[in-house]
């Protein structure tokens, strides 16, 4: 499928996304031409036919401002809204309108029912201050109209070209007017190119001498063809449109000093492997006669996707961004050229997201005079909730860039971020001074007015103002009048100086639509910027994926002398053992950052997902060990494989060979060997064992049973602390031994030596509680209020399905401190997360007197990472850090290790899976 990078049919900037033409019906999402509720009346049944003369709507005459507000009674506790003035009353099966402006005119047109069978194209003038002009028919097109553009001409008159296509029998047709700046057609319509291909997407570029025309029609085979065609000051052709490229799958123009500048998308395949293809980003120059100068320049290739390409001019430079999908995170790419397109002015591409946690660009938007930096937009893939996106406002720069580490650098060291609803893409627009931003987002009056709720505002339309250093001045809903009522779609941002015009709607039947005129005006109403963090608040640095493949069950992390080392494994792999499918063990690399420093090591992909995986560090020797399950004659066995610091496997051995299932490994390193704890059903129930290996593999102690109780323990976890006669291990599991029937756990504990496994003391159940108690997770002690010898211990309450957040205070995370005989020191702290839901994960790390927690957080529509810190003075409440890709019946594995919070997640509405680590400034 074709994809579109340009401007909008509507006018403006905005949706990069995919796209494609059907027969009779044009769909785009939210942003400039989204409004294309209008346009979706082209796929409504035909109606009965109106008096053309009703259907040019009720622009007929200059409204005078003076009799606003128009159509219900204003609330005298709300200050005035911005002026706003009917523009149309759109009919069915209608294309349109669309905005344009030229200095300080402007003009919406849009295609319109003329009668059965025909349509129109009506041009809406509209003057400075946003009234409306008398309309006029600008041409007669077919009933089969279905894509328009309308755009500010070149030359010295102020006038406009539209430029529209028709279905044709066999194709379709492409064809163009000039309109003057009071609407008048300058010259007949003509048709300008016929064909039995799709066009996709329609371009009007300004030059000294006119316009330049260019467009894209799809071919069936080979992507999509771009042509041009010159045409003069009327608005007219000059000369014959041409093939200017061909098999090309992305697209976008911008005005050069004397013609127009393409940046185009092509991909190849590798050895004739489509799913080893390269992509091209390339620019080719274009004169004012349309024709192309020299050779496409190349910018840049991809061997990851690419789907969208822009453009901007920033002084005498132009600036190429780009989305690279693919591993390990989806990142915003630049590149800069000369004026002349010379190779030597190429500057690589470089990323500006880097270790953001994935970024897709929006917009990129030239300045308005030479000196004027341009603007790029960029939205995160994560969010602090579910529809809502960091939306990253930056400088272009002026020169080239490029830092000694190879990441792009942005000129000025200014930009600003918001928060916007993911329905639409933003436009944005340069200002006299600064940038104009129209969104969907949430705001409401501030400060606060009395007797209005501001809890949980609904996403609108709004106009964001950010001053040259990108702070937000104002904020400003799009209302339909001087009421209330908030549009429900607004598009096609223009502004002239300071002042803007947008082009809004209601919830009306049928569609009113209204010229907004916006000037700056003192603020009133909240800036959609991110809150600012409590000092004491976790604080994500960076976020970056480390790992990605199928869906992950399970993950480990351990310190190798000081160097991370990362354990996973799948819900399954393709690999097939005894008829059963496999899953997949890896072992991964890390530096003392944090960051993958190689590839992922596979261990086995025959492992079972539900015996889990760990890993393990050695003290004084090299590397660490993994501990897993995989499927042996038939029945379950528990493998410990050895690994060196780069995760390469040095040995391995199968651990148990008893008949039954085995699952919940644990792993921790006791003085001189590792002592490996599981459940095993050998005996019928699910009952813990524990055994311990030396460094290399050879069983040092017997198997001793843990657990002798009826019910299956589950969620085994082992901590090794120093005592005074040698080591001491902790080993913490759900046993359901009160309620076998039901399979309702509490938390057991006990401790063994380190030595030879044999145990200290009975087990002692944690805490009587009525929810089903899982997952705990030990630590070492001194945090919490531990008496000597003691540990930290936290574990999740689980709520059923369909538990009310409101009302179910006993479903939570557990955190408290036990003392060495594994008894609690005081009431354990509850908590339910930084906002609605329920904890499902939970992982703690001790450091110094502070205990580091993550939560996992599922809510009916989301599912977040939380993080808090216990210890000292104050008790901490949970902070949210973001919203996973994830939906959220999620499993979510999650371990703590130093600033990093390692985690597993998927993109959303996939099946591939990654390993994901968050780098936290934890503040304390």
């Amino acid at each position: 499928m074709l994809r579109r990078t340009s401007h909008h049919a509507s006018g403006s900037r905005g949706d990069r996304r995919t796209f494609a033409v059907r027969r009779r019906c044009l769909k785009r999402g939210w942003g400039a031409a989204s409004l294309l509720v209008l346009a979706a009346f082209a796929c409504k049944p035909t109606s009965r036919a109106k008096s053309p003369d009703k259907l040019i709507g009720k622009g007929a005459e200059r409204v005078d401002p003076k009799l606003l507000p128009n159509r219900a009674a204003v609330d005298p506790k709300f200050p005035p809204n911005p002026p706003s003035f009917p523009l149309v009353n759109v009919p069915e099966k209608s294309v349109g309108p669309f905005l344009a402006r030229r200095r300080d005119t402007s003009m919406a047109a849009y295609i319109g029912s003329g009668g059965s069978p025909g349509h129109r194209i009506i041009s809406l003038p509209i003057a400075a201050d946003g009234t409306p002009f008398d309309p006029q028919v600008v041409a007669d097109v077919s009933a089969d109209a279905t894509m328009m553009v309308v755009r500010p001409g070149g030359g010295d008159q102020p006038a406009y070209v539209v430029a529209w296509t028709d279905l044709t029998d066999r194709g379709e047709a492409l064809s163009v007017t000039g309109v003057t700046a009071t609407g008048k057609p300058r010259s007949p319509a003509v048709e300008v190119a016929r064909t039995k291909d799709d066009i996709v997407w329609i371009e009007v570029v300004p030059t000294p001498r006119g316009e330049v025309a260019v467009w894209v029609e799809e071919t069936r085979d080979s992507g999509g063809n771009l042509f041009a065609i010159a045409l003069d000051a009327e608005g007219k052709p000059r000369g014959l449109p041409s093939v200017v490229v061909r098999g090309i799958l992305g697209w976008q123009a911008v005005a050069t000093a004397n013609g127009a500048g393409i940046a185009i998308l092509t991909r190849k395949a590798q050895n004739d492997d489509a799913a080893k293809a390269t992509t091209t980003i390339a620019w080719l120059r274009l004169d004012a006669e349309a024709r192309a100068i020299g050779t496409p320049l190349v910018i840049g290739t991809s061997t990851q996707r690419v789907v969208d390409i822009d453009v901007a001019r920033v002084g005498p430079r132009f600036v190429f961004a780009w989305t690279r999908r693919g591993a390990p995170e989806p990142e915003v790419m630049v590149a800069t050229v000369d004026a002349d397109g010379t190779p030597a002015s190429l500057t690589p591409p470089r990323s500006i997201t880097t270790r953001s946690g994935g970024a897709s660009l929006v917009d990129a938007v030239s300045g308005i005079g030479p000196s004027d930096p341009g603007v790029l937009a960029w939205e995160e893939t994560t969010h602090l909730a579910r529809g809502t996106r960091r939306l990253h406002l930056v400088p272009l720069p002026v020169a080239g860039f490029a830092d000694s580490a190879g990441a792009a650098t942005v000129a000025h060291g200014e930009s600003a971020v918001l928060e916007v609803d993911t329905a639409g893409v933003p436009e944005i627009v340069p200002l006299e001074q600064g940038y104009g931003v129209l969104a969907r987002l949430r705001t409401c009056a501030e400060p606060p007015i009395l007797g209005v709720p501001c809890d949980d505002p609904v996403p609108a339309p709004t106009f964001v103002r950010l001053d040259s250093h990108f702070a937000v001045t104002q904020t400003q809903p799009i209302f339909v009048d001087q009421t209330q009522n908030r549009a429900t779609l607004a598009w096609g941002l223009s502004c002239n100086g300071p002042e803007c015009l947008v082009l809004a709607a209601g919830a009306e039947s049928p569609v009113e639509v209204r010229v907004v005129r916006i000037a700056p005006e003192t603020n009133r109403f909240r800036a959609p910027v991110p809150a600012a963090p409590s000092p004491d608040a976790p604080h994500v640095v960076a976020v970056d994926t480390l790992a990605s493949s199928d869906l992950y069950s399970e993950l480990s992390v351990a310190s190798v002398k000081g160097v991370p080392l990362l354990a996973s494994i799948t819900t399954e792999s393709v690999a097939k053992t005894d008829g059963y499918v496999g899953a997949t063990v890896s072992v991964s690399p890390l530096d003392g950052s944090g960051m993958a420093r190689g590839s992922s090591v596979v261990l086995t992909k025959h492992a079972r997902p539900e015996g889990g995986v760990a890993v393990a560090a050695a003290e004084g020797i090299s590397g660490g060990a993994v501990a897993w399950v995989g499927r042996e004659n038939g029945h379950a066995a528990v493998h410990v494989t050895r690994v060196d610091a780069n995760g390469k496997r040095t040995n391995d051995i199968q651990l148990t060979t008893a008949g039954g299932e085995t699952s919940d490994v644990a792993l921790a390193w006791a003085g001189g060997g590792w002592i490996v704890a599981w459940v095993d059903t050998r005996d019928g129930n699910g009952e813990v064992y524990a055994t311990k290996v030396d460094p290399e593999l050879r069983r040092i102690a017997r198997e001793v049973r843990i657990t002798n109780a009826p019910g299956d323990a589950s969620d085994v976890a082992v901590l090794a602390e120093p005592g005074k006669d040698g080591p001491i291990v902790w080993i913490a599991w759900a046993d359901p031994r009160e309620s076998p029937r039901d399979g309702m756990a509490d938390i057991y504990v006990t401790r063994v030596k380190g030595s030879d496994v044999t145990p200290l003391g009975p087990e002692q159940r944690v805490l009587a509680t009525v929810p089903h108690s899982r997952s705990p997770e030990l630590a070492p002690g001194t945090a919490m209020g531990n008496a000597a010898g003691g540990v930290s211990l936290a574990w999740i309450e689980e709520a059923p399905a369909g538990a009310d957040p409101a009302g179910a205070s006993v479903y939570g995370a557990m955190i408290g401190a036990l003392d060495e005989q594994g008894k609690l020191v005081g009431d354990p702290y509850r908590t339910r997360g930084a906002g609605e839901g329920f904890p499902t994960s939970i992982a703690i790390d001790r450091v110094g007197d502070f205990l580091h927690v993550a939560l996992v957080r599922s809510t009916r529509d989301d599912v977040f990472l939380d993080a808090m810190t216990l210890g000292g003075a104050v008790v901490q409440r949970p902070f949210a850090l973001f919203g996973l890709e994830g939906p959220p019946s999620m499993d979510v594995a999650i371990g703590i290790l130093g600033d990093g919070i390692y985690f597993n997640d998927q993109f959303e509405g996939s099946t591939d899976g990654r390993i994901r680590r968050a780098t936290v400034e934890w503040r304390r």
